[in-house]
């Protein structure tokens, strides 16, 4: 199945779980997938497990709760594949045994991608990756 044929997807939190299993989905779909994520080795993990499949990926590691690591990330994305045509979301933290209503504030900014979002990312693109 080729639904996502020529489209450029770019996925936070890419390097394992539901992010992981999203990257392999789109590249089989047809998709050129942006594998994202804060932790390097468990990205290129995603990205060697895409690519065996004969997907087209590149790695953009980056904690895209930072402002301007978000950019970048959305800038090597145009800079690889030369636009964005899907943004997934998926990053985000949940501190174990620490529910998002009582967490300190600076735990809850930490989880700002998923908790808030991602209006960081969208605020990246929309701008063309300053926000």
């Amino acid at each position: 199945m080729d639904r996502l044929e020529d489209k450029v997807a770019l996925i936070t939190g890419a390097g394992s779980g539901i992010g992981g299993a999203a990257a392999l989905l789109f590249a089989r779909e047809g998709a050129k997938v942006v594998i994202n994520d804060i932790n390097r080795e468990m990205a290129h993990e995603t990205l060697r497990e895409v690519s065996a499949e004969s997907g087209t990926a590149i790695a953009a590691v980056g904690d895209v709760s930072n402002p301007a690591e978000s950019s970048d990330v959305v800038r090597q994305t145009v800079q690889a594949f030369g636009r964005l045509d899907i943004l997934y979301n998926n990053a985000g933290i949940n501190p174990r045994g620490q529910g998002g209503w009582d967490c300190h504030r600076t735990r809850y900014n930490r989880m700002g991608p998923g908790a808030r979002g991602g209006s960081e990312r969208r605020h990246a693109c929309l701008q063309g990756g300053d926000p």
